[in-house]
């Protein structure tokens, strides 16, 4: 645990020494330039800090700017929506009042909403609902896959190969236990058994053979040490295909209801028209 233990002094360390508080403004600095795509914000804040004239600019028309600015990124930065100008997040507000449609479900839409529109993408209409069981399947397949790997990487066992027979088996200071077998106890080794462990005669010899010629505690250390390391990467790979799987099923499946919801409410607008156009053309003349 000596290990853990020095880390734990290396954090401690630079959290006392204020590299903490620097790495939280750095993480925040790059939240908002992600949810506004504009560093706007940031310099201003760096211009206020440095600036000798920290009051209000005498200038009218730059002030009106400053707030229409902030205003524009605020509404980026709460919605998530890359909206160009002040008057393209208007349209989308009224859009979305007019249409009974809420910002958060306009931002789920993903690309099948045209911001410059504003309103769906003409490729929304297309949609089938089977398009999003394909990545919904995959980040499943990717989910369980994670799920694997890190219990292989949190595990105490090397995940090891025989070179002889390309078996995979989980190998401990004390035993060696292979995929859907009991596996033996090393202790076991000098002694003949008729136990089904999952390997054959051949296997149990040569993995004896190498435990009393070799040190098991470094082969097993190693070993952890290098799947954590290599299964750590392939989890970091797995969540990334979770989020973008994920992503393209809600965007998928969030445009698809959306049209559904406005071809609902335009169908109903129409048969009101129609129907309000066949009293008036129903109605006695007047005389």
């Amino acid at each position: 645990m000596d290990g853990i233990n020095s880390l734990g002094t290396i954090f401690s360390a630079l959290l006392k020494g204020g590299a903490g508080f620097s790495v939280l403004i750095l993480l925040a600095a790059a939240l908002i330039w992600w949810r506004t795509r504009s560093g706007h914000t940031i310099l201003s804040r760096i211009w206020a800090f440095f600036s000798l004239n920290r009051g209000r600019s005498t200038l009218k028309f730059f002030e009106q700017f400053q707030e229409k600015q902030a205003a524009l990124l605020q509404f980026r930065f709460n919605t998530g929506l890359n909206v160009r100008t002040l008057r393209h997040m208007k349209r989308v507000i009224k859009w979305g009042k007019k249409n009974d449609e809420d910002i958060g479900d306009i931002k789920r839409c993903g690309g099948f909403f045209d911001l410059e529109k504003p309103g769906l993408a003409e490729s929304a209409s297309k949609i089938k609902w089977w398009w999003g069981v394909f990545p919904f399947l995959l980040a499943g397949l990717f989910f369980n896959g994670a799920v694997a790997a890190t219990v292989i990487a949190v595990s105490e066992r090397a995940l090891v190969q025989l070179n002889e027979t390309k078996k995979y088996m989980l190998l401990s200071v004390t035993d060696a236990k292979p995929f859907g077998g009991s596996g033996f106890k090393f202790a076991s080794c000098a002694q003949a058994t008729s136990q089904d462990t999952g390997f054959t005669a051949r296997e149990r010899q040569v993995i004896c053979d190498a435990v009393n010629s070799s040190d098991i505690s470094k082969i097993v250390n190693r070993g952890v040490q290098e799947q954590r390391w290599g299964f750590g990467v392939l989890i970091a790979i797995f969540l990334f295909a979770i989020a973008f799987f994920w992503r393209m099923y809600r965007e998928t499946e969030s445009a698809r209801r959306m049209y559904e919801r406005q071809a609902c409410r335009y169908a109903k607008a129409a048969k009101k028209v129609v129907k309000a156009a066949q009293t008036r053309v129903n109605e006695p003349e007047s005389p």
